[in-house]
Parts: structure tokens; sequence; C-alpha cells
């Protein structure tokens, strides 16, 4: 019976989410444009340099257009043009200042370019965020707080956004200025569980909420977070 139950659980959630991706793509039909490739950036970095990917865990761009791509297999940063022209590398493995610890099947690295002209590294390995320059400067190093998971969203003014995994603390993003220091919770934690379709066992649906919201800063300057469970958009400004 209860493997009956669970069938008929999946069912229902499958045909919810058909439901919801006919509805979508009937929508937004009308705007799907087609895409032309105009280049792209191999396995192969620099021939020059004889420099490899290894294994490529985050990619964010700038306001400039360039592009960083975290590599954890290597513990580097690698740094491209808007053309996909590599400029230059930095880190290494290590647990010194500008160093990672990041492993391919373990510690992801993952990064943020903020609005302030900052890249933010999330360092697990070394359970630190690292700050450096467009330059791959390191500037600093702050410690990883508690029950803090995905990448940091960063407005203009330096301040941090992450989603907090504690569903104790009532809210589910937190807020940390320039210097670290706690400045509020945002977004009531039950928000981001409204289920329009199908809700879920309990156990799954907690375990996997880190991943189901995303997080990020718009060009006005405000917090913009999406749920994958309630596929609702939040802004706060």
């Amino acid at each position: 019976m209860a493997f009956l139950t669970c069938v008929k659980k999946s069912l229902v959630l499958i045909f919810g989410v058909i439901v919801f991706l006919i509805a979508f793509d009937l929508a937004f039909s009308a705007e799907v444009k087609n895409l032309d490739k105009i280049g792209e950036i191999g396995p192969v970095i620099s021939k020059e340099k004889d420099l490899y990917f290894w294994h490529i865990t985050d990619i964010a761009c700038d306001d400039e257009g360039n592009l960083y791509v975290a590599d954890s297999g290597l513990n580097k940063i690698f740094k491209f043009n808007a053309r996909g022209e590599f400029l230059f590398s930095f880190g290494q493995e290590g647990q010194g200042p500008g160093e990672f610890l990041g492993q391919p099947h373990a510690y992801h690295l993952k990064l943020s370019v903020g609005k302030n002209k900052l890249i933010y590294i999330l360092d697990r390995g070394n359970r630190r965020i690292s700050l450096f320059d467009y330059k791959g400067q390191w500037i600093k190093s702050f410690p990883l707080p508690k029950n803090i998971t995905g990448n940091p969203a960063i407005n203009s003014r330096g301040y941090f956004y992450f989603i907090n995994s504690d569903r104790k603390a009532g809210k589910v993003i937190t807020c940390l200025d320039h210097n670290f220091h706690h400045v509020h919770n945002l977004l009531e934690a039950e928000w981001p569980f409204h289920f329009p379709f199908y809700k879920p066992d309990k156990e799954f649906y907690e375990v996997f909420f880190p991943d189901s919201l995303i997080i990020m800063i718009t060009q006005a300057d405000e917090l913009v977070a999406f749920s994958n469970y309630s596929l609702e958009v939040y802004l706060f400004d």
C-alpha cells in the first residue's frame, strides 16, 4: 500500500508539472526567439599557456561583460572577456590568503559578482568567503556563517544576502553588511512553501528547500527571490 501511495503521489506531481509547463509554454510561446551561437570556450583555455579546465562548478559575469569561471578541481578562477578570450586566472590550492580548498566531488567553489565591482568566492573547504577585485587581487576573507547555503547576492553597498537553511529562524533570507555583521532577516519561512499543484512529503521538500530558492540583485539594487515550490517571485527594495 505504501508503494502504491507513493506511486500515486508521484503521478499527481508529474501531472501537475506537465500542466504547468504546457501553460507556461502557451503563455510565452510568442516570446521565443532563436539564438545563434557566436563562440565557445573549450576545454583548452589557452594553447600558449597550456591551460585546461578540470571541474567547473560556477560561472558569473561582471558589469563590464567579463566572464568568471570557478574550477574546483584546479582551485582557480578564470577570467574571460566578452569575446570569450582568456585574460588571466587567480587562486591555487591552500588555506592562505587568496587560496581555495575546493574539491570536484565535495566542496564546490561558488562565485558571485557584486554591484560594487568586487568578486566573492564562497569556499566551503576553508569555510569562508573571500573578496577579490576585478584584477584578481585578494582583499579580505570572512568566516562562513552557520546555516548559510547557496550563492550570496550582493548589492551596491556590499551587503550580502544568503539563503538561511535553519527554518527555526522564522525567515529564510539573511542579510549581512559589508563587514559581515548581521543586519536583518526577511521572507517569511512559510511563503516559499505554498504549493500550487501538489504538496510532497515534508521530509522531501525541506531537505531540498535550499536549492529551490534563488536570489539575485537587480540593476535597481532590489533583491529578488524565486521559489520553485510556490512558483512565486518576491521583490524587496
